[in-house]
């Protein structure tokens, strides 16, 4: 990772395009060991360390060597060590046991310094100065069979999920992909099944749904009808895909309602938008749709492996309160991305 593969993330980043003492391996060892020693190293600090490799660089040059190609190469050696390095504890469930692979996929923003706001852009959702933020998504993909981690990839706040890379990442045959609502996209989904993998996700709300008997007009309105708290039906999604799937819907407790209400009122006022009636209809229930055959995966196994995709959730929050970025010393946003 931090020898021949960082040397090969150098050259095909274009950090390093010709032979030169300060190679991928030894600016990232410089970066890892002089941050390690003093997260806030200034250049001269940072120029000792690679001195101590055998690198003379002056603080001048090596703040110069920040630079977009520098910050993708460190990343790649970031993604390259993640999953050598970082592990959680496999989830012992065995309804796992029914599959090859479980990957759950999550993509939650983290707040970054400000001299990222160049190349982090956030989502603050407002037009004023004040109301952006610099922030970066922070993307990637759990193997709750292993606890094996894959990524981060690291887009800037207002990236949309459905553009990662871990988007299209293939998968084995008979995997299960659990993902978040920032992944749905029809398109994606319909490329799993040629995989003969399967996939479980929230449905997002809008999303044309078909039955037998043909499309379902008020989606809110056809559920009150059913005469039980979990519906499970075959369906098909998208007017223009016809993804064939099962259509599950979980009733949830009325608080649950009354809270998913007030959200949306909270965020309909912000936006200055009125919540629309689908969706305030639609708050008393939980929607999935899965290409997994019922008899490997019931309308009630559906609901229990919707909740374990929090597991990743965990990991992220731990990363996020653990490993805070500080403020950076220099006005070069690449120089704070390398920090990141």
């Amino acid at each position: 990772m931090l020898t021949r593969g960082a040397n090969r993330a150098a050259h095909t980043t274009g950090f390093v395009q010709r032979r030169s003492k300060l190679n991928g391996a030894k600016f990232v060892q410089t970066l890892i060991l002089g941050w390690l020693a003093n997260p806030q190293a200034t250049d001269e600090e940072l120029a000792q360390t690679a001195a101590t490799l055998g690198v003379r660089i002056s603080p001048q040059g090596g703040e110069q060597r920040f630079s977009e190609r520098a910050a993708q190469g460190v990343e790649r050696v970031l993604q390259a060590a993640v999953p050598q390095v970082s592990a959680a504890a496999p989830v012992a469930l065995p309804l796992l046991q029914r599959f090859t692979a479980v990957y759950i996929q999550d993509s939650p923003q983290v707040q970054v310094p400000a001299v990222l706001a160049e190349v982090g852009a956030g989502s603050g959702g407002g037009a004023r100065a004040e109301d952006q933020t610099a922030a970066l998504k922070l993307q990637g993909r759990l193997d709750l069979k292993r606890g094996a981690l894959s990524g981060p990839c690291l887009p800037a706040g207002r990236a949309s999920a459905r553009t990662s890379p871990i988007q299209h990442a293939p998968l084995p045959a008979g995997s299960l992909r659990l993902a978040d609502l920032g992944y749905f996209a029809l398109d994606v989904l319909q490329t799993i099944a040629p995989q003969q993998a399967y996939c479980l996700t929230r449905l997002r709300a809008g999303t044309q749904v078909f039955t037998a008997q043909g499309p379902v007009g008020d989606l809110a309105s056809w559920l009150r009808q059913q005469s039980t708290a979990l519906v499970d039906v075959p369906v098909s999604v998208g007017t223009h895909h016809r993804l064939p799937c099962r259509g599950v819907a979980v009733r949830v407790p009325p608080e649950v309602a009354t809270q998913r209400r007030s959200h949306l009122h909270a965020d309909a006022r912000r936006r200055g938008q009125a919540v629309s009636r689908a969706r305030w209809g639609l708050a008393d229930w939980t929607l999935f749709c899965t290409t997994g055959p019922s008899a490997l995966l019931r309308g009630s196994a559906v609901v229990g492996l919707a909740r374990v995709r929090g597991q990743i959730e965990v990991l992220f929050t731990l990363w996020k309160h653990e490993g805070p970025l500080a403020p950076s010393r220099s006005p070069n946003p690449w120089r704070g991305r390398c920090e990141g």
